[in-house]
């Protein structure tokens, strides 16, 4: 075989290894430095300055449970959706101090139990509609109404209609 082509397979070999060393590298660095963009007009994604500047100067561990779940409603699922990704990106702008937690009574009940125990919500008399957040002592339980302002007029199929989101308020 002429050298040229042993020389050819051999830039080849060379291209495939340093093109597989660049994709485990992108790979590495995105899943260590990971950054969500907002390109939405209104920059609904996004946190606020304030709630950043909180975020970030947090000096003990604050503990999100979301016990919120899907209703088959799509307005009220999408908004579940939009509050979901709210706390997801509270985790990610500080996963050191921000425990972000799902809680889904019918997925996983005991779980659901335990933590309605230790927060002291009875969900015989409380709407399970709720996110609960501890720093420390301190607790405070936000309700579906605290998160989303519904139209007092029921929409299409008496599904209530959002008509804005406080969720970052809250």
């Amino acid at each position: 075989m002429p050298a040229a082509s042993w020389t050819r397979r051999g830039n080849i070999a060379v291209a495939i290894v340093a093109a597989l060393v660049l994709l485990v590298l992108a790979n590495y660095l995105a899943s260590k430095y990971w950054v969500q963009w907002d390109w939405t007009a209104s920059r609904i994604h996004s946190i606020s300055e304030k709630a950043q500047g909180t975020l970030d100067a947090l000096q003990t561990p604050v503990r999100i449970i979301s016990f919120l779940s899907d209703r088959q409603q799509p307005e009220v699922d999408s908004v579940l959706r939009e509050v979901r990704t709210l706390i997801d990106g509270y985790h990610s702008r500080n996963p050191k101090y921000v425990v972000a937690e799902l809680v889904d009574y019918n997925r996983d009940p005991l779980r659901a139990q335990d933590l309605l125990k230790q927060y002291k919500i009875d969900p015989w008399r409380d709407s399970l509609d709720l996110i609960v957040v501890s720093q420390g002592e301190r607790t405070k339980l936000l309700r579906l109404d605290d998160l989303v302002e519904f139209d007092q007029e029921p929409g299409q199929q008496g599904v209530p209609m959002v008509r804005a989101i406080r969720a970052e308020e809250a």
